[in-house]
């Protein structure tokens, strides 16, 4: 029997015994009625007594299924939480010898020959490229000069009376009045890449090469510039640095007291030219420094064999420190300078220094294998001599270079002149 209906509720008596409750949405609801009196459903009124314990009701197939996933969930929390913390409990040892060597990598990494291997493998000339467009060519600039210049005003043009000074990049050999060509310091070492690919000694030889040409100097200005034959060699970490090692052993050869020092920040890390070097200054029993300050004795030369062209003060932060003591102490010396290759702190393509303090200042300058663009005048680079370091004519014609009339019948060394017209 219905005692009780409407949109919400539905009441049923079973020969008042119990009730069932109907919610809509929800599951019937049985409690026992006791005494139930009146006609109407405003006279109905229920005595209370203890209730047995509910049914239990069973969950559906969806709350289960949403239960079981926040367990599944707050397991797998649980367990990264352990796992998060597990360092806490390992030995911190096995994490230092595994430790990356950031600094030992770098040294690896040569930006120059990188460079030179795409520019190899890219066969787009340079006239196609978009980058040449319209480009004005850049150089780096001195902390006291500003990246957006005021619009400077062209200049008027001198008196006919006096003439302004030509500065001209082109060069000629001081005897024949040869013209000779300057490179990049990418495409002189594409093509000794290419010499090294069909010999794997090359590399080696055109060490050997260009320390004979650079003692050869170094003799003829101890002989003829009225100087003692005592010499001060700065070799740096660099190829330029064991270039500068084999000509000190040459020099000592020849009977002309030399002075070695080694620039480089740790002397257990040099790279692989420069110990082989050390190791045969050391086997014949030759004295090596690696502190400028270390430096005893009379001298009246000091070379340059810090970075020459293919390094830059910024390549290398662990050597920074040690490149730039050096390259002050050598120009705070009374006496001139002869670099090798190129002014350690002047870069080879532009002429102009990386850094307003330190740069080589040289009297002299052999060039190795071809002269640099950064070649302007003699205030970079001083009297300016080429060494012929070996390259074989046939690599010069295959990437287009003439360079067949620049040394004669044995001639090794040249002195080159700047062309001022």
């Amino acid at each position: 029997m219905v005692i009780y209906h409407d949109q919400h509720t539905c009441i049923t008596t079973h020969e008042c015994i119990t009730a069932t409750l109907h919610f809509f949405g929800q599951l019937p609801y049985h409690t026992p009625i006791h005494g139930v009196y009146g006609r109407d459903i405003k006279d109905l009124f229920a005595e209370s007594y203890p209730q047995h314990e509910p049914e239990l009701i069973t969950p559906s197939l969806s709350t289960s299924k949403s239960k079981k996933r926040k367990q599944r969930q707050n397991r797998k929390n649980m367990n990264n939480n352990k796992n998060a913390q597990g360092w806490a409990d390992t030995d911190v040892n096995s994490f230092r010898e595994e430790e990356f060597d950031f600094q030992k990598h770098l040294d690896k990494f040569n930006k120059a020959e990188i460079f030179a291997e795409i520019q190899d493998s890219d066969k787009t000339s340079k006239e196609d490229l978009l980058v040449t467009h319209n480009r004005l060519p850049q150089r780096n600039l001195l902390p006291t000069e500003n990246v957006l210049d005021a619009p400077v005003k062209p200049p008027s043009p001198p008196p006919s009376s006096i003439r302004a000074p030509a500065i001209s990049t082109a060069l000629k050999t001081a005897t024949s009045g040869t013209p000779c060509p300057l490179l990049s310091v990418t495409e002189l070492i594409r093509i000794q890449r290419k010499c090294t690919a069909v010999s794997p000694r090359f590399e080696d030889l055109a060490i050997e090469n260009s320390a004979r040409g650079a003692a050869v100097l170094a003799m003829r200005l101890l002989r003829h510039s009225h100087l003692s034959s005592s010499i001060v060699i700065l070799a740096g970490n660099t190829r330029i640095g064991a270039i500068g090692l084999a000509t000190a052993r040459l020099l000592i050869d020849r009977g002309y007291p030399a002075t070695i020092c080694i620039v480089c920040h740790d002397r257990q890390a040099l790279c692989p030219d420069v110990a082989r070097e050390e190791e045969l200054l050391h086997n014949f029993g030759i004295p090596v420094v690696y502190d400028p300050s270390r430096i005893q004795g009379a001298y009246d030369l000091v070379m340059d064999a810090i970075l020459g062209s293919e390094n830059k003060l910024m390549d290398n932060i662990a050597e920074f420190h040690a490149w730039t003591k050096a390259i002050s102490w050598a120009n705070q010396q009374p006496k001139p300078i002869m670099s090798i290759d190129f002014p350690s702190g002047v870069d080879a393509d532009t002429g102009h220094p990386q850094h307003a303090q330190y740069f080589i200042h040289p009297q002299w300058t052999v060039c190795l294998g071809a002269p640099k663009l950064g070649c302007k005048s003699t205030r970079t680079t001083g009297a300016l001599y080429l060494v012929d370091i070996g390259i074989p004519r046939k690599m010069w014609e295959q990437a287009g270079i003439d360079m067949s009339n620049i040394f004669w019948e044995a001639e090794t060394l040249v002195n080159l002149t700047y062309d001022a017209t």
